[in-house]
């Protein structure tokens, strides 16, 4: 689909931060330097978002937080069980999959893996506990054989200048651990590697997606994808209520408006989200600068 359509498609998928708590301290991580120490969503949210929620089909959880240090992560998608849920992860946090797909609708676990040698992955990620990854990819298949339900697992990499060594590898861990799909991520806010990085890059990820190919994984590659999820331009909402339309509009910190005090059948109508639909954020969004897709 294209962007322009995508736009103009009120969206039926929600983002949402649930907390900004993270055992990690990755290399090209902002939490650092947002400052904005260890938060849970709050209850009151929550009760703002329910009376929302039959708007949407589907909800992301994803923020700079990691999404299974949240406390009720577990009663969030329980208690919204007519939603489909996505749930981005480091994976270094155990998970109880009976628990987590209590009502069948979690439909994706995207793990976010940025190395598999202990020496890289402690460069980019400190205290990742690779032991604790490899164990929730073992209770998954404990968990798949016994129910015959299936997550889609979607391996993330988001590369840097510690890790395009480790490309090639990543594609056969995701084949080891049957994962469905390999995502590769451009680093947000680091034009300047990216650009100068540019053909090295690209080599190495035609290389991963042949592998991807031979080892029946599907393989996404970070130049040629954007930011429209199914049909839809995903809308965020932060730690605090505030509704952004997309994730560039989150990084720039242009906001819609907060969901405290507005509905989002007002924030559909109003001029500053019909600004948006007309493409003015994508002008000069960095995300898509960096992909070979045209604005169309």
């Amino acid at each position: 689909m294209r962007i322009r359509q995508a736009l103009k498609n009120i969206p039926k998928v929600l983002s949402i931060e649930v907390t900004t708590r993270c055992n990690l301290d990755c290399v090209y991580c902002t939490r650092k330097a947002q400052q904005v120490g260890n938060i849970d969503i709050s209850e009151e949210l929550i009760q703002q978002i329910d009376k929302e929620i039959d708007k949407f089909d589907r909800i992301i959880i994803c923020g700079i937080g990691e999404s299974f240090l949240y406390p009720e992560i577990y009663k969030i998608i329980e208690e919204f069980k007519e939603q489909k849920f996505c749930i981005v992860t480091n994976g270094t946090v155990p998970i109880d999959f009976e628990k987590l797909n209590k009502n069948y609708n979690v439909e994706m676990l995207i793990f976010s893996v940025d190395a598999i040698d202990k020496e890289k992955i402690n460069r980019i990620s400190r205290n990742y506990n690779f032991g604790n990854l490899i164990k929730n990819f073992e209770e998954y298949e404990l968990y798949y054989r016994k129910t015959r339900r299936r997550i889609q697992r979607v391996l993330n990499c988001t590369l840097n200048e510690y890790n395009t060594c480790q490309v090639l590898k990543l594609v056969g861990f995701a084949a080891r651990y049957k994962f469905d799909t390999i995502h590769f991520s451009l680093p947000r806010g680091k034009e300047a590697y990216i650009k100068e990085n540019q053909e090295e890059l690209k080599d190495i990820l035609s290389m991963a997606s042949k592998k991807a190919t031979e080892n029946g994984i599907y393989f996404v590659d970070p130049f040629e994808t954007c930011c429209i999820y199914l049909k839809w331009i995903t809308p965020y909402i932060s730690i605090n209520g505030d509704i952004f339309p997309c994730s560039e509009t989150l990084y720039t910190n242009k906001k819609l408006g907060n969901l405290f005090n507005q509905k989002f059948s007002e924030i559909w109508t109003s001029n500053e989200y019909k600004e948006f639909q007309t493409g003015a954020a994508c002008v000069d969004c960095k995300f898509l600068s960096n992909c070979r897709l045209e604005f169309s």
